[in-house]
């Protein structure tokens, strides 16, 4: 997305951490590292179109480059082990395609059919350790919610940069945006 579309956009929330760690570069390596955390439409929660979804951006990314076949580069995990695992391998981006809410005043990502599957933002940044993505984009409902709740503001400092959309997931614009920005940023190096 421009900085114009998300000036013009109500349902967006863009958060750039103002502590910047010191000497934190944000260039990427191009192609850079996707880890996509979207648990399955038979999750319980409701289908959210998310085989198609990871479809279209396998799609749309195989199209710039052919690194994106294996899972080196783009590997998509369901659950929070999945996730624990995964996050070793250092992404540069990690994006959620889920349902999210608010549970106990505290914003979650909801990755199985109970609460107890839920994954606190704040457990989120803890799992990330030492090395965390250089920006995380979350593409499900709550998790533009602002204030002291703002994903953006619980993964300050670890993550410079943090998307996130505060509307349903599954509504066409939502996933077809994130598409496109995976595409823009790596196609042609915008951001």
């Amino acid at each position: 997305l421009s900085a114009r579309e998300l000036r013009e956009r109500e349902d967006w929330t863009f958060e750039v951490c103002p502590q910047r760690p010191p000497g934190e570069s944000l260039s990427f390596i191009l192609p850079f590292r996707i880890l996509v955390l979207a648990p399955g439409d038979g999750s319980g929660r409701g289908n959210l179109g998310t085989a198609a979804h990871l479809a279209a951006l396998k799609k749309r990314l195989l199209a710039i480059s052919d690194l994106y076949a294996g899972d080196e580069m783009l590997r998509v995990v369901e659950t929070r082990r999945e996730l624990a695992l995964a996050l070793g391998a250092r992404p540069d981006v990690l994006y959620y395609y889920g349902h999210a809410g608010i549970q106990g005043g505290q914003l979650n990502l909801c990755l199985g059919s109970g609460r107890e599957d839920d994954l606190l933002i704040n457990d989120l940044g803890r799992m990330m350790g030492e090395h965390p993505p250089k920006v995380v984009y979350l593409n499900g409902c709550f998790t533009g919610a602002a204030g002291h709740q703002a994903a953006g503001h619980q993964l300050c400092p670890r993550v410079p940069i943090t998307i996130a959309y505060r509307t349903r997931a599954w509504t066409d614009h939502a996933g077809a945006y994130a598409i496109r920005w995976f595409g823009r940023c790596l196609d042609g190096g915008v951001d």
